[in-house]
C-alpha cells in the first residue's frame, strides 16, 4: 500500500544506478582493525556494493561501482570529498537515475559492549535458512527533496516487509544533515549491517 515513487526512464545500453561509499572503509567482523575501518575491500562495505552491482546487473540494469575512498587518510570531509565524485559521474553519465551510498552502521566498542549479544541479535535474521544481516535506510531532513527521498525508501521498505518480514529496520531519519540526497530523488543512504555482523552475514544481504 506504499505510495510508488515517479517512474524513472531507463535508456537501453547506458548506466541506470550508481553505487558508491562516502565512507568505504567501513569493515565487518573479522576485520576489527581501525575500529572496524579497513582498506581490505573483501572485508568492508566496498565488497557489498560490488555484490549489489553483480546482482543488479542480473536483473538487467546497467551499474557503475566507484571505489574511490572518501574517508581516508582523512575521515572529516567524507561527505565533500564523495560530493565531487558523484557529481562528476553523474555529469559525465546523465541517464543515472538511481544512486546508492552503501555504508554499515556502526557500534562503539562492539567487542565489549555490555550489550553486544543483543546488538548482535537485532542485527541478524534468518532468511531462506540463512542468517543475514538487517538493513536500514537513512534520510536527512535537511535535503530539497525529502519528500521524494522518503517515498522512495518507504517503498523500498514496503516490498522488503512484504517479502522478507523483519529484514529492513525501520527507515532513520537523522535530526540533521543532506548527505548528498538533493543529488538525484532516487537516492538511498543505505546501511548493510553493522560492525555486530560478520562480513558473510552482510554478503548474503547484498
Amino acid at each position: 500500500n506504499a505510495k510508488k515513487p515517479q517512474k524513472i526512464k531507463i535508456e537501453e545500453g547506458k548506466p541506470h544506478v550508481l553505487i558508491y561509499h562516502t565512507h568505504g572503509t567501513e569493515s565487518y567482523k573479522p576485520a576489527s582493525e581501525g575500529n572496524y575501518h579497513t582498506l581490505r575491500k573483501e572485508y568492508s562495505v566496498m565488497r557489498i556494493g560490488e555484490i549489489i552491482k553483480e546482482e543488479l546487473e542480473k536483473n538487467g540494469y546497467n551499474v557503475i561501482h566507484d571505489t574511490t575512498y572518501h574517508d581516508y587518510p582523512s575521515y572529516s570531509g567524507s561527505y565533500t570529498r564523495s560530493l565531487q565524485t558523484v557529481q562528476k559521474i553523474l555529469n559525465a553519465n546523465p541517464s543515472i537515475k538511481i544512486v546508492l551510498d552503501i555504508h554499515r552502521d556502526g557500534y562503539d566498542n562492539i567487542d565489549t559492549n555490555a550489550s553486544k549479544n543483543t546488538l548482535i541479535a537485532n542485527n541478524r535474521v534468518r532468511i531462506n535458512n540463512e542468517i543475514a544481516s538487517r538493513f536500514q535506510m537513512v534520510i536527512g531532513p535537511e535535503t530539497q527533496n525529502r519528500k521524494e527521498v522518503e517515498t522512495f525508501a518507504t517503498f523500498i521498505k514496503a516490498v522488503s516487509d512484504s517479502k522478507y518480514p523483519g529484514f529492513s529496520k525501520p527507515i532513520l531519519l537523522k535530526p540533521y544533515g543532506r548527505y548528498n540526497q538533493f543529488l538525484v530523488d532516487h537516492y538511498v543512504l543505505l546501511e548493510v549491517g553493522s560492525n555486530a555482523n560478520t562480513i558473510e552475514e552482510a554478503k548474503i544481504t547484498a
